[in-house]
C-alpha cells in the first residue's frame, strides 16, 4: 500500500484520492472507502476515485475494501480548515499461484514410467498455493499419453487437484521417449515432462524350434518330456513333433528329453543369439 497526502485550498475541509492496482497500476473501481472516526462510506468511480466533503478539521483515516483485495488505510490524514487532503492509496491484490507437486507435496517437473511395460499410470497433483481461485487446463501434443483423468477445473485457495495420466506403451518408440505436458492457468504456467522407455525384446532375445523324430523310422514324435537347462523350463513336443522355447536370453542351452519307450537323449551347446531362432532337428532311438 502507498499513500500519498497533499493539500489544496478550498472552502470546506475535505479529503479527495484515487484507489489503484498496486501491480498493475491500473484504478480499482467499486471499492468501499470509509472515512474514520466519521463511519461515512463512499465508492470509487470507474477511474478509482473517490471524495469526503465538508469535514470539519481534525485527523482521519480512510479504510478500503474490496473483494479480490487485501484491505488497506491510509496513514492519518490531517485536515485543515479550507483545506483539500489529497490521499493515494494502492492495493495488493489476490492472486492465485500453480504449483505441481507429488504426494509429499514436493515440487515435480518429470513423471518417469520407466520401462517395465506393466507400468502405464502415474499420478501428480496440482496445487494452488496463492490466496485466490485458480482456473487451470492442461494440454499435450504424444500420441501414446492414453488418457488423463482430468484435463482442467479450478482450485480454491490452498487446496490440490489429483490427475492421474494413462499411457500407451504400444504407441512407443524403440528407447526413450518424452513428451510434455503444459499446464496454463490464470497463477502461472508450469510444464511437466512425460518420460517412458520402450525396450524391443524380441530384438534382444532369441527362440529354439525343434522337431523330434524316431532315429529308425523318421516319423515324429508325440507328447515326449523336454527340458531346457539350466533355467528348467519344461514342454512337451505336439502331435507334429514340435516344440519351441521362446524369449530367451543369449547363451548356450542343453535340452533333455525322455518318452517312454526310447533312450533318454541329452543335446548339449545349443547356442541362442539374440533376434534369432536356433532351429533343430533331433532323434532318439
Amino acid at each position: 500500500m502507498g499513500v500519498y497526502q497533499s493539500c489544496t485550498p478550498v472552502e470546506s475541509g475535505g479529503i479527495h484520492g484515487t484507489i489503484t492496482n498496486e501491480s498493475t497500476g491500473k484504478a480499482v473501481d467499486q471499492a468501499t472507502v470509509e472515512l474514520l472516526p466519521n463511519g461515512v462510506k463512499t465508492f470509487t468511480d470507474p477511474e478509482g476515485n473517490f471524495e469526503f466533503t465538508d469535514l470539519l478539521a481534525g485527523n482521519y483515516v480512510v479504510n478500503v475494501k474490496k473483494s479480490g483485495y487485501k484491505d488497506a488505510s491510509s496513514e492519518v490524514i490531517v485536515v485543515k480548515e479550507g483545506m483539500l487532503s489529497n490521499v493515494n492509496i494502492k492495493l495488493t491484490e489476490y492472486m492465485p499461484s500453480l504449483k505441481i507437486v507429488n504426494a509429499d507435496n514436493q515440487e515435480i517437473t518429470i513423471l518417469d514410467y520407466g520401462k517395465d511395460q506393466n507400468e502405464i499410470s502415474r499420478s501428480f497433483n496440482i496445487l494452488n498455493d496463492g490466496s485466490a481461485p485458480l482456473e487451470w487446463n492442461i494440454t499435450f501434443t504424444a500420441t501414446w499419453i492414453k488418457s488423463i483423468s482430468k484435463a482442467s477445473g479450478e482450485l480454491s485457495a490452498n487446496s490440490k487437484e489429483p490427475v492421474e495420466i494413462i499411457i500407451d506403451r504400444t504407441k512407443l518408440n524403440e528407447g526413450e521417449n518424452t513428451s510434455t505436458l503444459n499446464i496454463s492457468s490464470n497463477g502461472g504456467t508450469v510444464s511437466l515432462t512425460i518420460s517412458a522407455t520402450y525396450e524391443d525384446n524380441a530384438a534382444k532375445l532369441g527362440n529354439i524350434h525343434g522337431v523330434l523324430t524316431n532315429q529308425s523310422t523318421g516319423s515324429v514324435i508325440a507328447q515326449a518330456n523336454i527340458e531346457l537347462l539350466p533355467h528348467g523350463l519344461k514342454t512337451f513336443s505336439n502331435a507334429d513333433g514340435k516344440f519351441e522355447f521362446t524369449e530367451l536370453e543369449p547363451g548356450n542351452y542343453t535340452l533333455r528329453i525322455t518318452k517312454d519307450g526310447y533312450v533318454d537323449l541329452l543335446s548339449e551347446n545349443i547356442v541362442v543369439t539374440a533376434g534369432q531362432v536356433t532351429d533343430l532337428q533331433l532323434q532318439m532311438q
